[in-house]
């Protein structure tokens, strides 16, 4: 009776078979009593680095490793498990272990406690993350089983998985996962099941997954930075038949960012034990924030320094808080100058190359994610835009767009000042009345310094400590304002944030007067926070922290996502309106925009098709789809990132439920920081200019009996779809 298991085999080179590995043991015979010592030798044996059955780099050799082990299972169901006890880094090692119950046996690599044997059928677990191992694959991915009855003598493993190599390349990014999707719904994680009927092990066993999802996480434990010289490979272990509608890939950073990326070669199904090494890929340069409120918008902030208002050509919170941002800097401050005139009209209002203005895409939503207004006259900025600059105030804010004033930019955000009559020069989202700040003796204050205590509970307080004494001292004023508790009602939901303190001689009655407040009108609108006085030059210290958190707060505050509505099966929904059309439903999407849509699938369906397609455009544009949440290119279940207008998806045994799409477009121009004749600075737009006025495009989706093809839209017929890889 011959008690040595041989020739273990672990091959994952492609397209490799194994052997069927059997023992002398007659069928239904007990385990022999006691520890046992099996010798095993892998196939190819050559040194390898630390890792556990480990690719040796640049080869497909697989090696053992310390703390390797596998499940050991009888017929009866009994488990046992051995570990290797020597041959540790080669191909040859020696496993003991304690058999138990009876022939035949089933051998299991790796053991775990989820694995059992009953009604014919071998369970496991395939895990939903795997652990990056330069040139390998994690310890314990790779599932292989044996078969152990009485007809022969080597034990020989069979590879139960294949291998995707996804090769990705970057310029300076730190990585800390790597996600594939899988494009076709195939479960790439979960409850594993294997029929023992002979067949495991080749190229017709039957293996089913349950309970996983499509999506594929490997984790890296130490940094690791992408080269855009040379590829890094990422070896995921996934079950026979992934990928045979593509793939894409999603790479989180350590800044907390995400990058989507997809694979745009003809998809490859990975067999049984078969390597499948992908194209290189070039990780694109578009980051998506760890934060869902700040995704979406062309940039971080745009300072008005327009007309009335300071000339200011910087900001020490952009720098302080890593900023990307554009400024409009007038010198008209008496006498307006007609070209300055001009150019504000063009940067708020808009232009015939950007209809809707610099601050708004042609939904109406705001471009960037925050707008600061300077101080200096609030009466004649407002009215310097006419009541069409200030609409597109009005319309960025209640779309979500976060709002930050000081002085006169708090003033101007009010309804009126110093008495209850509206300021129609005022935009109004504020629905308050300010206060100018008087002496006691009513004169002006200003050209000063006052200090300011910090409200209990402030949510200034969540971002800097300001010297932890609830006090900010020295912050410049010239003849700012308060928001009074007594002489106009605090309109609800408004914040109070700081008080002034000693604002100056002979005005003693403002001591306790609201120096600094916060509103947001509804969960769509972004929150506005403004104060009386001037944080907002001050490049270090307490006030530095004051006016960035000013920014942080109110950005923290950006509206929620709203789709654009919900797809209705087969029918083409047409985004083609521009923003004159005042249509934000079906408007063109805009430079790093997003637009958001959902659809209710009602039963499980087999196929289905989601199509996206650009009008009279080959311009790039993204799409993501997820289950059950809103879908991003860094948080979806499908993402399609290859170059141009036209995508479809097409997947199978797609569940009941909410389905959410996204569609992104990564195209924005180039800006310029440009001076005119009078002194004005402005940026200037160049590139793919005409994506200011928005990318038209079109999306359907459709399944069921009628077929993916099936069905006509209100607009127009749905368009054949003649592959995923279009």
């Amino acid at each position: 009776m011959n008690r040595t298991l041989s020739k273990i085999l672990l091959t994952v080179a492609a397209v490799a078979t194994v052997a069927s590995c059997e023992i002398n043991r007659p069928e239904g015979e007990i385990a022999p009593k006691g520890e046992v010592v099996l010798t095993a030798s892998l196939e190819m044996p050559e040194a390898a680095g630390s890792t556990r059955t480990a690719l040796k780099p640049d080869t497909t050799t697989v090696v053992w490793s310390a703390n390797d082990a596998f499940a050991l299972i009888g017929n009866d169901g009994s488990k046992s498990r051995f570990t290797l006890t020597s041959g540790a880094g080669t191909a040859n090692g020696a496993f003991s272990g304690t058999p138990s119950g009876s022939a035949p046996w089933y051998a299991l690599y790796p053991d775990g406690e989820d694995v059992s044997l009953s009604g014919g059928e071998l369970h496991f677990k395939l895990p939903a993350k795997q652990t990056y191992v330069s040139g390998s694959f994690a310890a314990g991915a790779a599932p292989a089983i044996a078969k152990i009855d009485a007809t022969s003598d080597p034990l020989q493993f069979k590879n139960l998985c294949g291998l995707l190599c996804v090769q990705l390349m970057a310029p300076s990014i730190t990585v800390t996962k790597v996600v594939v999707h899988d494009l076709g719904g195939n479960m790439l994680w979960g409850d594993c099941t294997v029929a023992l009927d002979g067949k495991e092990g080749t190229a017709e066993q039957t293996m089913t997954l349950t309970g996983g999802d499509n999506s594929l996480t490997m984790n890296v434990a130490t940094s690791l930075k992408l080269s855009s010289s040379s590829p890094r490979a990422f070896f995921f272990i996934v079950p026979p038949g992934a990928f045979d509608r593509g793939f894409s890939v999603v790479v989180h950073t350590t800044d907390g960012a995400t990058y989507g990326v997809v694979q745009t070669q003809k998809p490859n199904s990975p067999g049984r034990s078969q390597v499948v090494i992908m194209d290189k890929l070039t990780v694109p340069s578009i980051p998506e924030s760890a934060n869902p409120l700040a995704r979406g918008y062309y940039k971080d902030l745009f300072m008005d320094g327009g007309i009335g208002l300071t000339s200011r050509t910087t900001l020490p919170a952009a720098s302080y808080l890593n900023l990307d941002w554009e400024f409009y800097a007038s010198l008209s401050t008496g006498n307006t100058i007609a070209i300055d005139t001009a150019i504000q009209t063009a940067v708020f209002i808009g232009s015939d190359e950007d209809k809707n203005g610099a601050l708004l895409y042609p939904d109406g939503e705001p471009r960037f994610r925050c707008i600061y207004v300077n101080g200096g006259k609030s009466t004649q900025h407002g009215a310097s835009l006419g009541e069409d600059g200030r609409n597109r105030i009005r319309t960025y804010y209640a779309n979500g767009g976060a709002y930050v004033g000081t002085c006169a930019g708090c003033l101007i955000a009010s309804k009126g000042y110093d008495s209850q009559a509206t300021t129609t020069t005022y935009f109004g989202i504020w629905p308050g009345h300010t206060y100018h700040t008087k002496t006691d003796s009513g004169k002006t204050v200003s050209d000063t310094y006052t200090s300011m205590t910090i409200e209990p509970g402030s949510a200034l307080l969540n971002y800097y400590d300001y010297g932890n004494d609830m006090q900010i001292d020295g912050v410049r004023h010239n003849g700012g304002c308060y928001m009074s508790q007594v002489d106009y009602p605090v309109p609800a939901g408004t914040e109070i944030l700081l008080r002034y303190l000693t604002p100056g001689p002979d005005s003693t009655k403002l001591n306790g007067k609201v120096s600094s407040w916060a509103y947001k009108a509804t969960e769509k609108s972004g929150r506005l926070v403004v104060i009386g006085s001037h944080p907002e030059g001050v490049s270090s210290g307490e006030q530095r922290d004051l006016f960035s958190a000013m920014i942080r707060y109110a950005t923290d505050g950006n509206g929620c996502v709203t789709p654009k509505g919900a797809l209705s099966k087969g029918v083409t929904r047409t985004m083609d309106k521009g923003s004159e059309a005042n249509q934000p439903a079906y408007a063109r999407i805009g430079d790093k925009q997003y637009h958001h849509f959902t659809f209710e699938v009602p039963t499980l369906t087999e196929e289905l098709v989601l199509t996206l397609r650009g009008i009279d455009t080959d311009c790039d544009l993204y799409l993501a789809l997820a289950k059950d949440r809103t879908a991003w290119l860094g948080d979806a279940d499908y993402v399609l990132c290859n170059s141009g207008s036209n995508k479809s998806l097409h997947l199978r045994n797609v569940p009941a439920g909410t389905w959410s799409v996204a569609v992104y477009c990564p195209v924005t121009v180039t800006s310029t920081k440009t001076q005119y004749t009078s002194g004005a600075y402005y940026y200037k737009y160049s590139g793919d200019t005409a994506v200011l006025n928005g990318i038209p495009y079109s999306i359907s989706v459709n399944w069921g009996a009628g077929g993916p093809n099936g069905g006509s839209g209100s607009n127009q017929p749905a368009i054949p779809i003649t592959g995923t890889w279009d």
